[in-house]
């Protein structure tokens, strides 16, 4: 009986180490997703404000 119980225990650590190990998984590739979304934001809005500041030297020398 103790083997039994011992081994159902073995058996239910290895599912929920399984199971952690693709959440584990899948949170770090949602948060590179998202880092990488973001990062396409924030390069967009950098080129957008150097081309308004570029724009505004280009009408100060005009």
């Amino acid at each position: 009986m103790a083997s039994n119980s011992s081994l159902f225990m073995r058996i239910l650590r290895a599912i929920i180490h399984r199971v952690w190990t693709v959440l584990f998984f899948l949170s770090v590739l949602s948060v590179l997703a998202l880092a990488n979304h973001w990062w396409d934001v924030i390069a967009g809005g950098y080129h957008v404000i150097q081309s308004w500041i570029l724009a505004g030297i280009d009408l100060i020398r005009g």
